[in-house]
C-alpha cells in the first residue's frame, strides 16, 4: 500500500510553475520560527505576491502547499523542486535532524517507513531533551 498518493503531472507542473525554493527564507527570518523554504514565483492576486513565503502549518508543524487542489507536504515539493522527480510510492521524504519546519535541501532524504521510525527520538530522549536532564538525570544547568 503506498505511503502517499502519487501527483499527476498536473500537479507536479503546478509545483514548478508557482514555487520557488529558496533557503534565504529561512535564514532571513530567523530560522526556527518556521520558514517553509518556499516562495511564490509569481503573483496569486491580492492572497500572495511573488517573492511572499509560501505554505501553513498543519497541526503536526508540518509545512503544507498546494499542488493544484491538493495540500501536499512542502517538503516533498521542495523534492521536487530541488532533484525533480517523484518518489516511488514506498518512500517519504524524512528530516534529518527530526525538525519538521526545516527543509532546507540538506536536511531532507527519501526514507522507508522503517527508517523514519527509526531515526525518531526515544521517550526517554525525548523525555531528558523536555526536562534538560543528562543521562544521570540531573539538570543539564546544574
Amino acid at each position: 500500500m503506498p505511503l502517499a498518493k502519487p501527483l499527476t503531472i498536473e500537479q507536479i507542473d503546478f509545483i514548478h510553475e508557482w514555487y520557488e525554493y529558496d533557503p534565504r527564507d529561512m535564514w532571513e527570518s530567523g530560522y526556527g520560527d518556521g520558514p517553509s523554504g518556499l516562495i511564490w514565483k509569481k503573483d496569486r492576486g491580492r492572497r500572495a505576491k511573488a517573492g511572499q513565503r509560501a505554505g501553513t502549518t498543519n497541526p503536526q508543524g508540518y509545512w503544507q502547499v498546494r499542488a493544484g487542489s491538493r495540500l501536499i507536504p512542502a517538503q516533498r515539493a521542495v523534492w521536487l523542486l530541488c532533484g525533480g522527480i517523484e518518489l516511488p510510492p514506498h518512500l517519504t521524504i524524512d528530516h534529518i535532524n527530526r525538525d519538521p519546519q526545516d527543509n532546507r535541501i540538506e536536511n531532507l532524504r527519501p526514507a522507508t517507513m522503517k527508517e523514519q521510525v527509526m531515526n525518531r527520538m526515544s521517550y526517554e530522549e525525548e523525555y531528558r531533551r523536555i526536562w534538560g536532564l543528562n543521562r544521570d538525570g540531573r539538570n543539564c544547568q546544574e
